[in-house]
């Protein structure tokens, strides 16, 4: 883990101003997770308190619910404070809190031998709190081993006299940041009067256009001379004229389609295919699919037994459902879409991208899935716009 500074705490501060709440939270966990590591658990805990209420709540079906829930009883036990209620959990006196944390620690020392995987590969062995300099290098050799200050939440044993070790700034020069600066943080995130823009944003056709074009270049801009050996075997039509675009469709070809399909298309969509009838991301052998291509997901034979094997008559509740953004859960889908689901691109290594018209925003936009075998499961977004962006974001970091 890289050093971190006040900067770097300050930017974070102004990008939650500025972000709708499901992509600012993330950042406030970070944050909170910063300032506690820094060694100043009263101002953290504030801020953890904060993705459990109001605004900046987290859903219960986040994957980032999981941390929170484990850090705030242990600061609550080591502040000696009581525990309040965090998302389904009751408020707990502290006399209430001692027997929940003693449980805690008996569940895990009964499974563990105080030892962590790290996201790097890295073993490391807790050697307990009565050696502090060793435990203290333990907590050194730990943060360097960690991808992100969030990390550390997750790989953080269950031994709140660690944590209170950890908050009492052991890692000083790693993290510099001071106590001011920390509650100046806290009072901007406080003073946070974020004003959403974009409201019933549709992409237009030159929207699409330019994203597609910038896309474009980036994918040639990255290819390496073993790529473009492959590529030229693969789609020589793509490599030679260097563009991954199609012509734009024509509207006779949309509305043939939709008679076609007997569905009207979101608008996003429309607007995708008359910048371009199909796009290939050449870095991932997928071809999103022209006019010509698109087709309902159990038209295809071996697609109707790929739906069935995800119908598994579960109801995923709309709290867990409806749990869009990049700590969604992808197993909780409701598989039976499948079969009412709208195929638009080529299928790779089980790997596709759907739309779904059984969920339908207040802009008309249909639901689409980054669907994949491996995951297992979907990736949701509210719409096709929105998904391409985050697919353009992963297609140029792998």
């Amino acid at each position: 883990m890289k050093l971190i500074d006040s900067q770097y705490l300050s930017n974070l501060a102004s990008r939650i101003q500025t972000l709708p709440p499901d992509e600012a939270s993330p950042l406030l966990l970070e944050a909170s997770t910063i300032i506690l590591f820094a060694g100043f658990p009263e101002i953290a805990y504030q801020g953890f308190l904060k993705l459990t209420e109001g605004e900046l709540k987290v859903s219960e079906a986040s994957l980032l619910a999981h941390p929170i829930k484990k850090i705030i009883p242990i600061l609550c036990y080591l502040m000696k404070i009581p525990s309040p209620s965090i998302f389904s959990e009751p408020e707990m006196s502290f006399s209430e809190l001692e027997k929940y944390i003693n449980r805690k620690i008996r569940e895990y020392e009964a499974v563990s031998d105080f030892h962590l995987v790290m996201p790097s590969g890295d073993t490391l062995f807790y050697p307990g709190l009565e050696d502090t300099t060793n435990t203290d290098k333990f907590i050194q050799r730990w943060w360097e081993c960690l991808g992100s200050a969030m990390d550390g939440l997750y790989f953080l044993p269950y031994v709140p006299d660690l944590i209170g070790r950890i908050s009492t700034g052991v890692l000083q020069n790693q993290i510099n940041i001071s106590q001011q600066q920390a509650q100046e943080f806290l009072d901007l995130i406080n003073r946070r009067n974020y004003m959403p823009t974009n409201i019933g944003f549709i992409p237009t056709v030159d929207d699409w256009k330019n994203f597609l074009e910038k896309w474009n270049e980036a994918i040639f801009d990255n290819l390496d001379e073993e790529d473009r050996e492959n590529y030229q075997l693969e789609d020589p039509n793509i490599l030679n004229r260097k563009s991954c675009l199609e012509p734009s469709a024509t509207e006779q070809e949309i509305s043939e389609l939709e008679k076609r399909l007997a569905a009207k298309l979101p608008l996003s969509y429309r607007n995708f295919l008359l910048a371009s009838n199909g796009f290939t991301i050449l870095n991932e052998s997928c071809e999103l699919y022209g006019t010509n291509e698109i087709k309902w997901f159990i038209e295809d034979e071996d697609n109707r037994d790929w739906a069935e094997d995800w119908d598994d008559d579960d109801e995923v509740e709309d709290e867990r459902y409806f749990q869009y953004g990049e700590h969604q859960d992808c197993c909780w889908i409701r598989g039976r879409y499948m079969k009412t689901a709208l195929q638009i691109s080529s299928t790779e290594d089980g790997m596709i991208y759907l739309l779904n018209p059984q969920i339908i925003d207040s802009r008309n936009e249909w639901e689409a899935w980054d669907f994949g075998n491996d995951y297992p499961g979907a990736f949701r977004y509210r719409s096709f716009w929105e998904m391409m962006q985050d697919v353009y974001k992963k297609s140029l970091s792998a």
